[in-house]
């Protein structure tokens, strides 16, 4: 059921594109993705990471012991509550189940999931797609052809090909691309 439900999505996003004012956000959102690939990769090692060590103190709180993760398994649920710490979401219930040692080693290692996770990795983020909006604003009108070419050629590959050979009219070899050259604007010597 959640393969089919992200398959749906992704799907849905890529029908947005036959639509000129619904393929902008689509074109944002696929070069978002794309951008923040390097750093989802390092904050979910990062989680990873610290799933293990409070795994391996012996911190349950994500385990078997746990309501809302007991049939994900010990590390699938500690990741999970991992990530729920990284992005501001405390839950300190079973923190009464452990001893006082092991609370003063806890919160160290929250305290730097905390400011790995919360703080500084998901401001990169934040800070990387504002970025990725800027690029794709700047660039929205190129983009947007690209799209609608990629578009055209996909349903071209649908047709047969002895219908593409036999119709030149309306399946050309190649794609003519007309681009605009700046005016130059008077007395600055630029185009």
């Amino acid at each position: 059921m959640i393969v089919l439900i992200l398959t749906s999505l992704v799907k849905l996003f890529f029908f947005f594109r036959i639509w000129p004012r619904l393929s902008t956000i689509t074109i944002m959102i696929v070069r978002c993705m794309v951008d923040l690939g390097p750093f989802l990769v390092v904050f979910f090692l990062q989680i990873a990471f610290f799933a293990s060590t409070f795994s391996v103190l012996g911190h349950n709180r994500g385990g078997e012991d746990s309501h809302e993760y007991r049939k994900l398994g010990l590390f699938l649920g500690q990741f999970l509550a991992t990530l729920r710490t990284s992005v501001g979401d405390f839950d300190y219930e079973w923190l009464n189940r452990i001893d006082p040692i092991e609370q003063q080693i806890h919160w160290v290692i929250w305290t730097c999931v905390f400011y790995l996770g919360c703080l500084i990795m998901l401001n990169f983020i934040i800070a990387e797609v504002s970025a990725s909006y800027e690029t794709v604003k700047a660039k929205i009108d190129q983009m947007r052809y690209q799209e609608r070419a990629t578009m055209i050629k996909e349903v071209e590959d649908l047709v047969p090909a002895g219908m593409r050979k036999r119709d030149k009219h309306w399946f050309p070899r190649y794609f003519v691309i007309k681009e605009n050259e700046k005016q130059e604007t008077p007395g600055t010597g630029h185009s």
